[in-house]
């Protein structure tokens, strides 16, 4: 939901294959991320997540959302970041038995109900420090500011 207006937003645009390392892995490195769309039936709050029954291999990936207070289209790079009202923890869950089996494609594999929990705070951006705090089973790192060096530039026209 958009933290303005309570509604749920039109699309969910993920990016795809951002860090170098894990394209690598994959076999291809593209000069710019990729995207894929999720449903809005996806998102959820944060909370307890179910396995759905036949499943055997839940995946989830941390993410940083960022929620979008006001109208953009075909903005700027250099603008874009006027158009963020919110950012908070996402988690991107995937069924990767489903990926498999659809061979690649990510509608039932990462698209059903609550497969994209967020929270459990909505901070403003505008709040937001230059440098992340990543805690991941108790432990605290920070995220170091050569993180872009390792990451695919996003360039988004959707």
């Amino acid at each position: 939901m958009t933290a303005s207006t309570g509604r749920r937003p039109g699309k969910v645009p993920a990016v795809h294959l951002n860090y170098r390392s894990r394209a690598q892995q994959r076999g291809r490195v593209p000069d710019h991320a990729s995207y894929f769309l999720k449903p809005s039936s996806s998102l959820t709050g944060s909370g307890p997540v179910e396995r759905p029954a036949g499943v055997e291999l839940l995946g989830f990936e941390g993410e940083i959302a960022r929620v979008i207070g006001r109208t953009a289209h075909r903005v700027s790079p250099a603008e874009a970041w006027a158009h963020v009202g919110w950012v908070t923890a996402a988690n991107d869950l995937g069924l990767y038995d489903l990926r498999y089996a659809d061979r690649g494609s990510n509608v039932r594999a990462k698209g059903g109900d609550g497969f994209t929990p967020l929270g459990p705070t909505l901070p403003p951006a505008a709040d937001l420090r230059r440098r992340l705090l990543l805690r991941a089973r108790g432990d605290r790192r920070r995220i170091p500011d050569r993180l872009a060096a390792v990451s695919i530039r996003p360039r988004c026209t959707i």
